[in-house]
């Protein structure tokens, strides 16, 4: 995993999605992140301690099956797939609730 500052591109195999806190960690703390052969990831302290793994999630670096569930779902998501902007604004808890009731 290679930040694109330092000249990693954007691609799936090089993308990890992480919290505001781990990410700051990762840019400001001197935590590191590695891709390991199988697909994980690997996370190391400032000294270069290891972190412990911890139990994996359906998702976690899985990629393909990720992609298959949301084909099942319906989901056909490209490169060209738009994402909404978000501007910073706090959720409308009603509208969220109304959407989802919406769906059933």
């Amino acid at each position: 995993v290679r930040h694109w500052a330092d000249g990693g591109e954007t691609r799936l195999d090089n993308l990890l999605l992480l919290c505001s806190h781990h990410h700051r960690l990762i840019h400001e703390g001197g935590f590191r992140v590695e891709a390991t052969p199988g697909g994980s990831f690997r996370f190391a302290r400032p000294d270069g301690n290891v972190l412990p793994a911890v139990p994996a999630t359906r998702f976690r670096g899985n990629v393909s099956a990720l992609q298959a569930q949301n084909r099942g779902a319906g989901l056909h998501i490209t490169a060209a797939t738009t994402i909404p902007r978000w501007y910073g604004d706090r959720m409308d808890l009603n509208l969220a609730i109304e959407s989802m009731l919406a769906r059933e």
